[in-house]
């Protein structure tokens, strides 16, 4: 139900505005990557002291990036340059990542958009479920490791699946 009221309104918005179809539709993105990075700009002023009457202070809404994060930024620039270079493609390369968070989830969705496989590679703590979670919806497989091992141990779980077969595992290493 949600699905169908949300294309309702589309076609009720292009009805309104004299198209006939979402393809004359020119606010939107044909991709979730192509909305990364496109966030808007605030003026600030009013928090700025008085010093600063005269300049124009601008903030970037990063939060405003489909994954929520600045990080969706980093993941859409790791994998477009790894695919510019031939180093990746779609149905040959599973990404995998080891990640306290955003980056994950930036690349989950960024993967899910560009027909990658994800392998997210987490440690093991309960404040992180929701992390792990949306890294799933995505479709991303979320591997754990245990917590006290913390970074190193992660890092060394990536490693040793990467060299497993260096054919089908990329890690971006940001």
């Amino acid at each position: 139900r949600v699905f169908r009221a949300r294309v309702w309104f589309c076609n009720l918005w292009s009805a309104r505005s004299g198209a006939t179809g979402l393809q004359h539709m020119s606010n939107y993105f044909g991709s979730i990557a192509d909305a990364i990075g496109k966030t808007p700009m605030v003026k600030i002023g009013r928090s700025l002291p008085a010093e600063a009457e005269s300049v124009v202070v601008l903030a970037k809404l990063e939060m405003q990036n489909p994954g929520g994060s600045v990080k969706d930024r980093i993941a859409k620039s790791m994998i477009e340059k790894a695919e510019a270079d031939g180093t990746i493609a779609p149905g040959r390369t599973t990404i995998v990542e080891y990640t306290s968070g955003n980056t994950g989830i930036g690349l989950a969705m960024l993967c899910a958009a560009k027909g990658y496989e994800l392998i997210v590679i987490m440690p093991q703590l309960p404040p992180m479920k929701e992390r792990y979670v949306l890294c799933r919806k995505f479709g991303a497989d979320v591997h754990l490791t245990a917590a006290a091992k913390g970074v190193p141990g992660m890092k060394a779980y990536m490693e040793e699946l990467v060299a497993s077969d260096p054919a089908k595992y990329w890690c971006p290493q940001q």
